[in-house]
């Protein structure tokens, strides 16, 4: 075999044969390295036979037959030719190329266009320029080869492998049989490329036929913009619009609306999330503004709700923390969406301050919050509030025992709108005793050992606030004791110390954990196998307050039992039950139960509660794909609430969603909707899918 360098493509033969570098050595950049079984030089051209290898800087052109002219610089490659780039690899029987300016055609070709989803082509030509391509009468899709799922045929396509193709005549095939057509078509081949999404269907009774189609724009590196139309036959058009901002920092600025003009009336919606992050400090806001409920009810921005979806809220967090502690400034104002309760607002401010440390063993803890508060209803409530609560406690941590205690007292201030004080002094005593037994040794597992753990952990907190000294203030100031105790087992357990009972007033019930892990303890890792809890607490309602000015209402809440199975890695199972059979405040004997199948993890996403329903979600993920579904009813009251099913299909190349729900808006209105999209990876920034409503 001759081997041959090139420096240049208008040297002399002797300059040529001259020129050479060792075995194994590297060219330098801008030199041509020729390897060939046979070369045949003259004054024009230099042709090379048999097993041709040539090479410039990251560009490989290899095949049986190879001419190239001195003069131009072109090459002539025949007997099956591949050419490799970084960003595109082509073979065809036959092309031309010119390896300096990165410019060629080849007929009959078949190739991969590299990117972070390859696409596979054949085109019956394929023109190279410097920054863009042509492809003549192309077949594309992302599909591995030798798969056809999906396909896109064109009369003509322009790609930009940096940004985009642009297609015309286009035909969408599915398993080899057409199944769309449009006269022209523009895609992104980047994440982060702006240009046309792939459109989302769907139908409901409250919008009817819908469509979707969004147009991603990525206006600077730290900024882009989603701006989607919406089709409706019933409300006519929609326009959302999505702005992301990166910020100083971990820091982003999210702002979402939606514009509806509906029978000429103009309607909207808007929602905005920022955070900001600073050395020893951070700012935190979010929010939803509307223009009638109506409009929050259809067209729900889910990162400005409460965990039940039924208030609208805007708050405002500054906080910071140093060598005195840590504090900062607070604002929130909720708005209640549904019930008799209905546009009912409640607002706060203030600041806050804490400071703990370690004294002589002696652990101690000072809080301290300012608060102005407003209930803004027909008899509503408008009070300042001032509040400290000292602490001092100590841990005592002996072989197969545990115990600490903590003094507590809560000192606070208020003055109401009619300018009466009521001040007071708490004390409160809390005490935890925890006992148990640790042992451990060595097993079968791959890292071989386990661990065993057991903490039987008793507590008692006691509050006693006078009730005629309550007044109209806010139930939640109130707490008289509480009483609770939880029995944990452990196996190879790392985080079983961060379970919280939960209970917040009377707790009377049995928490009962078996968890399990794996790997090293510094890795944090944990897999719970099951947890039983059986609770019921006393509480006031803070509704009463609000409602009629008389004073706090106590009850028993319902009993509640949790019960839980399954690993982080393989599946989880679970479910509530609550049963209320006390008929306070006018509440319907309710049953309910919750319960969720998933692949992975679901056991730390528990759907809120919803009151006097029975409550069912899960998820299992196969080799079909991803199903969802949520099942709510209400027995005694107005049937179905929200339920649905979804299904998320991915094929490798391309994926499908699909949902089916129906639900019962803030307004007491139903909708039953059906959706439909389909993304083909790799095109079209990744588009999006529908799922079930996040509410």
């Amino acid at each position: 075999m001759f081997k041959r360098n090139v420096s240049g493509w208008g040297l002399s033969a002797a300059t040529l044969m001259a020129g050479g570098l060792a075995w194994g050595q590297e060219p330098p950049p801008g030199m041509i390295d020729l390897q060939a079984q046979q070369i045949v030089q003259n004054q024009a051209s230099i042709e090379a036979r048999g097993d041709v290898v040539l090479q410039r800087d990251e560009t490989t052109l290899s095949g049986g037959c190879l001419q190239f002219d001195r003069g131009s610089g072109w090459i002539e490659a025949g007997q099956d030719l591949l050419l490799q780039r970084p960003d595109i690899t082509v073979a065809a029987p036959k092309g031309h190329y010119h390896p300096k300016d990165r410019v060629g055609s080849v007929e009959q070709a078949s190739g991969t266009i590299h990117g972070a989803d390859d696409i596979y082509f054949r085109v019956d030509l394929l023109e190279l320029g410097p920054q863009s391509w042509t492809l003549t009468n192309p077949w594309i899709t992302t599909c591995d080869p030798g798969r056809s799922d999906w396909a896109l045929r064109a009369s003509m396509a322009d790609i930009d492998p940096d940004h985009s193709m642009t297609l015309q005549d286009l035909r969408f095939e599915v398993e080899g049989i057409p199944v769309a057509y449009l006269p022209w078509l523009r895609t992104t081949l980047k994440p982060r490329d702006s240009g046309l999404l792939f459109p989302l269907f769907s139908s409901g009774n409250r919008r009817g036929s819908e469509i979707a189609w969004p147009l991603y724009w990525a206006t600077t590196p730290w900024m882009d913009i989603t701006y989607t139309p919406h089709w409706m036959s019933r409300l006519g058009w929609g326009h959302e619009g999505e702005i992301r901002l990166a910020q100083p920092g971990d820091g982003m600025l999210l702002l979402r609306g939606f514009l509806l003009n509906d029978g000429g009336q103009s309607r909207s919606l808007k929602g905005w999330e920022q955070r900001i992050v600073g050395p020893g400090w951070h700012w935190e806001t979010r929010g939803e503004l509307f223009s009638d409920v109506g409009m929050a009810s259809d067209f729900v921005l889910p990162l400005q709700r409460d965990a039940t979806g039924r208030y609208a809220m805007q708050t405002a967090t500054l906080a910071g923390a140093g060598e005195w502690g840590n504090g900062g400034l607070f604002m929130n104002h909720r708005q209640d969406l549904i019930g008799s309760s209905q546009g009912q607002v409640v607002s706060d401010a203030g600041w806050m301050w804490s400071m703990s440390g370690i004294v002589d063993a002696l652990s101690f803890q000072w809080d301290v919050e300012m608060t102005q508060k407003r209930w803004y209803a027909p008899q509503g409530v408008d009070l300042s509030r001032w509040q400290a609560t000292p602490s001092v406690g100590q841990s005592i941590n002996v072989d197969g025992f545990a115990a600490q205690w903590q003094a507590r007292s809560w000192l606070a201030h208020y003055r109401e709108r009619d300018g009466r004080v009521v001040q007071r002094v708490v004390p409160a005593v809390s005490a935890d005793v925890s006992t148990g037994f640790e042992k451990v040794f060595h097993g079968s597992t791959q890292q071989g050992w386990n661990r065993v753990r057991h903490r039987l952990q008793p507590h008692m907190q006691a509050v006693w606030i006078p009730y005629e000294d309550q007044s109209t203030l806010p139930a939640q100031e109130a707490g008289p004791w509480q009483l609770g105790w939880s029995n944990l087992w452990a196996l190879n357990r790392y985080a079983g110390e961060d379970y919280i009972n939960g209970a917040r007033r009377i707790t009377l019930g049995l928490s009962q954990n078996l968890d399990g892990g794996y790997g090293p303890v510094d890795e944090r890792r944990t897999r719970r196998f099951g947890a039983l809890e059986v609770l019921r607490s006393f509480e006031a309602d803070p509704s009463r307050v609000l409602s009629d000015n008389t004073g706090v209402v106590d009850h028993w809440s319902p009993w509640f039992v949790r019960v839980m199975l399954g690993s982080d890695e393989g599946w989880s199972a679970g479910g509530d039950i609550r049963w209320d059979n006390s008929g306070v405040l006018d509440r319907h004997r309710m049953l309910q139960w919750r319960s969720q199948l998933a692949q992975t993890r679901l056991s730390e996403s528990w759907i809120p509660n919803v009151q006097h329903s029975w409550m069912w979600s899960g998820a299992v993920t196969s080799d079909m794909g991803t199903f969802k579904a949520r099942y709510e009813w209400d027995p005694e009251g107005a049937g179905f609430l929200n339920s649905g099913i979804s299904w998320r299909g991915d094929f490798g190349c391309w994926a499908v969603g699909l949902v089916a729900e129906r639900l019962r808006l803030l307004d007491g209105g139903l909708d039953v909707r059906f959706g439909f999209g389909l993304t083909l990876l790799g095109l079209g920034g990744g588009g999006k899918l529908p799922e079930l409503s996040d509410l």
